[in-house]
């Protein structure tokens, strides 16, 4: 989400936030003034269609729709799985390190014993004393052995512990990065992507190039189609997407209906192509009625190209691109326009 820098601003937000909350008989909990803050900030176009689809007539949201909601919407799923993991991985090292200490223990009660006997030992006169002294030493010895056949059962299965969480974890952080509607990257992902591709742009002295795409009309599709078909429609854009770039370009959902493309290794030019793909991939997509196969709507979307200039940050370049949208847009949608710089 893009959230306003400015402290008036944000505050202008905090006010309205408790008085939507109270007109939509809404809890005042942390979860909910997220969404509050969202719907009063009007900058989440698919979280208010979605709202809007749940409450109607008065209906208030049920706590599980208000967490789907913010699921959906603003959170990232994976964190609190990732963040839960990774302490149970704390958890098994601890224990793991427990183990070693009481086997490192049970070492130097051996130890101990075999220099307590050793001297017996050399001073044997009988067979007795001998037989007494190696008893003693058998006993000590099978102990330790059943204590060293227990710490490699128990390592062993601490290892198998660790790799299962981590593995776990490793799908957290995944899930943490992904859009769940698309399957695409998130904003999240997305601002971390793009500054490491600019990053590396500069090193490898390569250009790079990001387009910036929306979907013409989406308001009109959710408040005449509903919602869900709504849903269908950024699955069916986020599909063509994928379709028209390649394994190194990097394709997220960073809004409602607004998805970026980050270009590494490519001119505006190279660029260009890549959105007019897209605009006229998106172009196609016939979506129809399940029942009677009823063709229902036709999808357009308008883009916009920044390419990487010497002196842009991740934000200026966004800015760029996003200005570039803008100009497709007001230029009549459903084409793709340069950025002035590009």
């Amino acid at each position: 989400m893009r959230y306003p820098d400015s402290v008036p601003q944000c505050g202008e937000y905090l006010r309205l936030t408790i008085p939507f909350l109270a007109q939509k008989k809404l809890p005042a909990h942390p979860l909910n003034y997220a969404l509050g803050f969202e719907m009063v900030s009007a900058n989440n176009s698919a979280l208010s269609a979605a709202f809007a689809e749940l409450v109607k007539d008065g209906d208030t949201l049920t706590a599980i729709q208000s967490q789907q909601l913010y699921n959906a919407h603003i959170g990232q799923p994976g964190a609190e799985q990732a963040a839960a993991t990774n302490a149970a991985v704390g958890e098994v090292l601890g224990e793991t390190q427990s183990l070693v200490a009481g086997f490192a223990e049970q070492g130097n009660l051996y130890q101990a014993s075999l220099e307590r006997e050793e001297p017996r030992l050399s001073h044997c006169s009988t067979p007795t004393q001998l037989r007494e002294v190696i008893a003693t030493l058998v006993v000590d010895t099978q102990s330790m052995r059943r204590a060293n056949e227990a710490m490699s059962d128990s390592l062993a299965e601490h290892v198998r512990q660790i790799a299962d969480l981590r593995e776990q974890l490793d799908t957290s952080l995944e899930a943490a990065k992904t859009d769940a509607l698309t399957g695409l990257h998130n904003r999240g992902a997305f601002d971390d992507s793009l500054q490491n591709e600019i990053e590396a742009a500069r090193v490898a002295g390569w250009p790079l190039a990001l387009v910036m795409v929306d979907i013409d009309h989406f308001k009109k599709i959710n408040d005449t189609m509903g919602h869900l078909f709504g849903d269908k429609v950024i699955k069916a854009v986020a599909r063509a997407i994928v379709k028209q770039t390649r394994g190194q370009d990097i394709a997220a959902r960073i809004g409602g209906e607004e998805y970026a493309v980050i270009l590494p290794d490519t001119d505006e030019r190279g660029a260009r192509v890549v959105a007019e793909n897209i605009r006229r991939a998106v172009e196609k997509i016939i979506l129809r009625k399940a029942s009677d196969n009823e063709r229902l709507a036709t999808v357009t979307l308008s883009g916009g190209i920044a390419r990487l200039e010497e002196d842009d940050t991740g934000e200026s370049l966004l800015q760029r691109a996003d200005e570039a949208l803008y100009q497709a847009k007001n230029g009549g949608r459903n084409q793709v326009a340069l950025s002035s710089a590009a």
